[in-house]
C-alpha cells in the first residue's frame, strides 16, 4: 500500500509535499538506526532532539516514504524521489498509521491497561500471571516485557505505538488471548497507546512525579484521566474500570468514566464494590479478606508491604471479574514471592537489604515505614534523584528519610547531564531542613556502588539497608553515557567480601 492510500484509510487532516514513491509499505519507524526501504521514517520532534534531522540519514538507506511536521531538511533530491506527508502531529500520525498497518489487533484480543504512579509493575506482574495460568498471555511493563513466551528487558514503561501494535499483531498471529498493559501518564500523552480499544482499565493511585514534564500536578492528574476517558470511547463490549477508592482520587477516576463501563471500586469503605477487611502484613508476608456482597475471598501472598494490599487486590478482582476460577487466582498469588526490583529482599538475614523503584516522595515514605517496621535496629536509606527533571521533590525526599530512617546516604541515580553534587545538596536541603541541624545522621557518597559497600559496612544485625529508586534497572545514565548496572548484582558481589554474612 503506497503512503497516501494509507492516510486517506485514517482519521487525520494532512498535507501531501510530494507522492513519488510506489514502494509498497510494510512497517513503519521513528528510529533511522532500525529503518529499511519498505518502512515509513516518521520525524517527530522529541525532548532531546528533533527526528527531523535524521530524514536525510534515512533517505541514504532507500528510504522512500516520510511523515513529517515540518520542511526544514527535505531537500529537492528527497522530495523529487519520496512520498512525503506533513501533518500536526506525528505521533498521532504514528499510531493511527500503525494500527491501520498492523490490522488494528487489539480489536481481536483482550486488553487490560494499568495506570497510576505507584504499583503499575507488581500489579501487571500479578495480573499476567493469573491470566496466563490459563490463557495465553502477553505482558508489556516496566521491568520486562514477555511476548509468545519470550521474555526480554523493557526500555520504558509503555513502548512506542509501533512497536506495541507490532507486537499485538504477532499476539494475534499466535493465538494469544490476552495482553497486560502498563500505561504510563507519557504513554497517554506521547500518543503510544492512541486509539486503541480497550476491555479493562485499572487505577492504583497518584501522588507526585513527572513535574518535569506535565508543570503541574493537575496536568499529571489528567494524563491519567485521558486513559479512562479511552476506555468511554473503546469500542468493546463488557468494558470494566477497576478503581481503588482507598486513593484520594480514585473518586475523581470514578466520576469521569460513562455508562458504557462497568465500574468496579475496592477499598475499606463499605460503599465500594470490593471491601478490604481483616489485613495484616508482617515480615511474613500479606493476608487479607475481600468481600463482595455474600461472597467472601481470602488472599494470602508472599509479598511483603502493606502497599501491597491494594496491588494484590486490583489483581485479585480482575481475575474474577473475567471470569478467572477463585482457587487458581488464590494459587497463582499464593505462589509468588517477590516482583523484580519492587520491595525485593536481597539478603534477610542476620540483616535485610531490600532494593525498590522508589523514586517519588510518596512511594520512598511507604517503602521507609515498612522497612522501619521489619527493622529489629536500624533503619540506613540510600538514595538519590533523577537528574534533569522533577527538581522540587528532592527535598522533600530528604526531608522523609531525615524522618524515618537512622541513617541516609545520598547517592547517585540516574544524573544524565546535571552536576551530581548539586542533585544531592538539592536532596541534602530537605535532611538539614526536617532536623534544623547538620550535625544529622547522613553522607553524600555519588558512587551508587561506593554508597552501597558504605553502608554494608555499618550494617549490624537487626538492620535494614533500603536502597531505592533503581530497582529492576540494569543501566545507570552519568552524563550522556548509559553504564551497565544493578543495584541487586552490586549487593550480591559486595556482600562475598562482608564479614557481617
Amino acid at each position: 500500500m503506497k503512503l497516501v492510500d494509507i492516510l486517506k484509510k485514517i482519521n487525520i487532516k494532512y498535507e501531501v509535499i510530494s507522492d513519488n514513491s510506489s514502494i509498497d509499505i510494510k512497517n513503519i519507524s521513528l528510529n533511522s538506526n532500525e529503518i529499511t526501504n519498505n518502512d515509513i521514517f516518521v520525524a517527530i520532534k522529541g525532548f532531546k532532539t528533533d527526528g527531523h534531522k535524521f530524514i536525510k540519514n534515512s533517505f541514504e538507506k532507500g528510504v522512500r516514504n516520510f511523515i513529517i511536521e515540518d520542511g526544514e531538511f527535505i531537500t529537492s533530491d528527497i522530495k523529487n524521489n519520496s512520498s512525503i506527508i506533513k501533518v500536526d502531529d506525528s505521533r498521532t500520525a504514528m499510531a493511527l498509521v500503525s494500527n491501520l498497518i498492523f490490522d488494528y489487533p487489539y480489536d481481536k484480543l483482550k486488553m487490560i491497561g494499568i495506570t497510576g504512579t505507584k504499583g503499575k509493575t507488581t500489579t501487571s506482574t500479578l495480573i499476567y500471571n493469573i491470566f496466563n495460568s490459563t490463557y495465553k498471555t502477553n505482558l508489556f511493563s516496566t521491568v520486562k516485557n514477555i511476548v509468545n513466551d519470550v521474555s526480554y528487558d523493557s526500555v520504558r514503561t509503555t513502548m512506542e505505538a509501533n512497536k506495541l501494535q507490532e507486537h499485538l499483531c504477532e499476539a494475534v498471529n499466535k493465538g494469544t488471548n490476552y495482553n497486560v498493559v502498563e500505561v504510563s501518564s507519557h504513554a497517554v500523552t506521547l500518543k503510544r497507546i492512541y486509539d486503541i480499544n480497550w476491555d479493562v482499565a485499572i487505577f492504583t493511585n497518584f501522588s507526585q512525579d513527572h513535574l518535569d514534564l506535565y508543570q503541574t500536578m493537575e496536568n499529571y492528574f489528567e494524563a491519567k484521566l485521558d486513559f479512562f476517558r479511552n476506555l468511554n470511547n473503546s469500542t468493546k463490549k463488557n468494558k470494566i474500570a477497576i478503581i481503588n477508592l482507598d486513593d484520594p482520587k480514585g473518586i475523581e477516576v470514578v466520576k469521569v468514566l460513562n455508562n458504557s463501563v462497568k465500574v468496579i471500586t475496592v477499598g475499606k469503605d463499605q460503599n465500594t464494590t470490593y471491601q478490604i477487611e481483616n489485613s495484616k502484613a508482617d515480615e511474613n508476608g500479606i493476608e487479607f479478606d475481600l468481600k463482595k456482597g455474600n461472597f467472601l475471598y481470602k488472599v494470602k501472598s508472599k509479598l511483603r508491604g502493606k502497599f501491597n494490599i491494594h496491588n494484590i487486590s486490583l489483581a485479585f478482582i480482575c481475575g474474577i471479574e473475567l471470569g478467572i476460577d477463585y482457587d487458581t487466582i488464590n494459587q497463582v498469588i499464593s505462589s509468588i514471592s517477590g516482583i523484580e526490583g519492587r520491595f525485593e529482599i536481597i539478603i534477610d538475614k542476620p540483616f535485610k537489604v531490600i532494593i525498590d523503584y522508589a523514586h517519588t516522595p510518596d512511594s520512598l515514605e511507604k517503602i521507609l515505614i515498612e522497612c522501619k517496621n521489619l527493622s529489629s535496629d536500624r533503619l540506613i536509606s540510600i538514595f538519590g534523584c533523577t537528574g534533569d527533571r522533577d527538581k522540587e521533590k528532592r527535598p522533600i525526599m530528604g526531608a522523609i528519610s531525615a524522618k524515618i530512617a537512622d541513617y541516609t546516604i545520598i547517592t547517585n541515580d540516574d544524573t544524565y547531564t546535571e552536576n551530581p553534587l548539586e542533585i544531592a545538596k538539592s536532596v541534602e536541603t530537605g535532611l538539614i531542613n526536617e532536623n534544623k541541624k547538620i550535625n544529622i545522621d547522613y553522607e553524600i557518597i555519588l558512587d551508587r556502588k561506593n554508597a552501597i559497600k558504605s553502608a554494608l559496612e555499618i550494617v549490624k544485625n537487626g538492620d535494614v539497608i533500603i536502597i531505592a529508586g533503581m530497582g529492576h534497572e540494569k543501566f545507570q545514565i552519568i552524563g550522556n553515557n548509559s553504564i551497565p548496572y544493578s543495584d541487586k548484582e552490586t549487593v550480591l558481589e559486595l556482600i562475598k567480601f562482608n564479614s557481617n554474612i
